[in-house]
């Protein structure tokens, strides 16, 4: 890997080295993922470069900087599909309440309204879910994905271990994990409430 003068130098000779090949990986190994998304994660990917970059520039080999690119950028597209999914997850609770509830109250919802209502819907899930820090996205989405099989921080808390072993980085305890759960229902909660979807998804 070639030395570079400062970091705009370092991002030109990212995008002209490797951009092409790492998009193209992410293209065929995560096909949920919009272009714009690929974008997306690339750009978080020479972030997370630049924040070691020049301090630990200290690759021993083209090929090993080459595998942290690789590291890096599945991990941005990872968090990103766990996220889309975990809204996914949401807006379907959310959507099926109001369909069984119906505008009026009633049982069933307006057919010539389902379509914009859902868009909407979907609209208003995704802001909440940009609220979210990521340690909140990661335990509601758990959370979502169990549901109701998976109750109790306890036995949330070991799935999330099991499922993620970073977590056990992390230190938490089962009274953390509610925490973090309470927070993140809640603020998805009120951010559906302020758009006129006073639901929960439980």
């Amino acid at each position: 890997m070639s030395e570079h003068s400062g970091p705009a130098d370092f991002s030109h000779w990212l995008d002209q080295a490797h951009r092409q090949k790492i998009c193209h990986h992410l293209r065929h190994k995560y096909v949920s993922l919009s272009e714009a998304d690929i974008e997306d994660v690339w750009s978080e990917t020479q972030k997370a470069l630049f924040e070691k970059w020049p301090s630990e520039n200290t690759f021993s080999s083209e090929h090993s900087f080459e595998g942290l690119l690789f590291t890096i950028a599945d991990r941005r597209a990872t968090d990103l599909v766990r996220r889309a999914e975990a809204r996914g997850r949401i807006l379907k609770r959310c959507y099926d309440k109001a369909k069984a509830e119906g505008s009026d109250g009633q049982a069933g919802a307006r057919t010539a309204h389902e379509r914009l209502e859902y868009e909407e819907l979907h609209g208003y899930v995704i802001e909440a879910f940009d609220q979210l820090d990521n340690d909140q996205w990661l335990v509601l989405s758990v959370y979502c994905d169990e549901y109701p099989r998976l109750k109790g921080p306890t036995r949330l808390l070991k799935t999330l271990t099991d499922q993620f072993p970073e977590v056990v980085e992390k230190g938490w305890t089962p009274a953390i994990v509610h925490r973090l759960l309470n927070h993140a229902r809640a603020i998805v909660r009120k951010h559906l409430c302020e758009k006129g979807y006073h639901r929960d998804f439980e």
